[in-house]
């Protein structure tokens, strides 16, 4: 899917199932952002394209995955070659803001314990990140789970 959306798409809430619904907090951050998801979207782009991760979009367009790594280094070295994922979705709320929801979709086993401790971090200082981003441009209402 392109990156340029027509000016008359609107955001759709992703279906439940790309949505997560986990218990642990430690692996989600959920945002609330003032505006459209479309402008929200491109941020989030630019901001993780950045940051060196690859991202790839559902059909719909508001969500999708991003990665950064490679999965089969990951496999064969463990810990010694990362590789995460991370998926996200765009919803529009009751209230006209947007929803924006980040979370990690593994565990780091193949790294071993230190693996695992290396993806939770990165996965902090990503969320962190993206939530700074969207401070800084003016646009986070409230944010949790970070």
């Amino acid at each position: 899917m392109t990156d340029h959306l027509h000016p008359t798409d609107a955001p759709q809430a992703p279906p439940s199932t790309q949505m997560v619904h986990v218990g642990d907090k430690a692996l989600r951050a959920d945002l609330v952002l003032a505006g459209d998801a479309a402008g929200h979207r491109e941020l989030l782009r630019q901001m993780l394209a950045g940051q060196g991760w690859v991202m790839q979009w559902d059909p719909a367009g508001w969500s999708g995955t991003a990665t950064k790594g490679n999965k089969i280094a990951n496999f064969l070295f463990g810990a010694f070659a990362q590789y995460h994922e991370l998926r996200f979705g765009f919803a529009t709320l009751a209230d006209g803001s947007t929803g924006l929801t980040v979370y990690r979709t593994g565990e780091g086993c193949m790294g071993g314990l230190y693996g695992m401790y290396k993806v939770k971090k990165s996965f902090k200082e990503t969320s962190a990140l993206v939530e700074a981003h969207f401070a800084a441009s003016g646009k986070l209402l409230s944010s949790s789970g970070i």
